[in-house]
Parts: C-alpha cells; sequence; structure tokens
C-alpha cells in the first residue's frame, strides 16, 4: 500500500544515510548525502518512484553521469 512504502521509504532514508559510502559520493559528485539517500531509499522500497526520483536526480546534476550510470552506482555501491 502506498502508506507503508512512504513510511517504509522514510525510514530507511534515515539508515542509509548513515552508510552513505564516499566513493559514492565522489563518483555521483555530489556532496549531499541525504539527497542520495532518499533516492537510495526510494529504489530500495518502491521500484517505480525510485526510476523516477534517479532520473530526477540525473537531471539535476548536471555534472554528474547519465541515468543509467547512475542507477548503476547505486545498485553497485549499495547493494540495491
Amino acid at each position: 500500500s502506498k502508506p507503508f512504502k512512504v513510511h517504509h521509504a522514510f525510514s530507511l532514508k534515515g539508515v542509509i544515510a548513515q552508510k552513505v559510502p564516499k566513493q559514492l559520493l565522489e563518483d555521483l559528485n555530489v556532496r549531499d548525502k541525504n539527497a542520495v539517500a532518499g533516492v537510495a531509499a526510494l529504489l530500495k522500497a518502491d521500484k517505480r518512484a525510485g526510476e523516477k526520483a534517479v532520473k530526477i536526480f540525473a537531471k539535476k546534476n548536471k555534472k554528474g553521469p547519465s541515468f543509467s550510470d547512475v542507477r548503476a552506482l547505486f545498485k553497485k555501491h549499495l547493494k540495491i
């Protein structure tokens, strides 16, 4: 259900924020751990919402890698 997915993503975000590897931040060319944790939490909690979040994240981060590379980096570093 949608309320459960929202709650699950919110609770995952806090856990993932503490474990975001520095290498992932460097590969994505960002400094904001919370943004990375939010996208990763959505990917884990709800695949469809996670894919949208990755697209938005890739568009906003113009200096970083492309959409497919961003998704691959999240899967590699965070075991999604």
